[in-house]
């Protein structure tokens, strides 16, 4: 439970990390960039879907089932999370 808790964890750190990244320019500049940010976010979320999804692969190859398993979940974490902030960031 305890390598579950650090995957989803480094994770969403990641995530938190990008999308203030993304968001960012749009707080100096008082530009709506709406649909930029939607996209930058919908990429940034894929990639970090594919990378999980090789590492849970890799894990998976190598007979480290808890951490395939943290993977997996973390997948299904980023995507539910990721998808609100997604569509939530390119509404302000």
């Amino acid at each position: 439970m305890n390598e579950i808790k650090k995957v989803v964890g480094i994770n969403l750190i990641v995530m938190l990390v990008y999308s203030l990244l993304l968001r960012m320019p749009s707080f100096y500049q008082h530009r709506d960039k709406s649909w930029a940010i939607l996209g930058g976010m919908a990429w940034m979320i894929i990639l970090q879907l594919v990378i999980n999804l090789i590492l849970a692969i890799i894990c998976s190859n190598i007979k480290k089932g808890k951490l395939a398993k943290a993977f997996a979940i973390s997948m299904g974490v980023v995507l539910v999370i990721g998808f609100s902030t997604c569509w939530a960031s390119s509404s302000f």
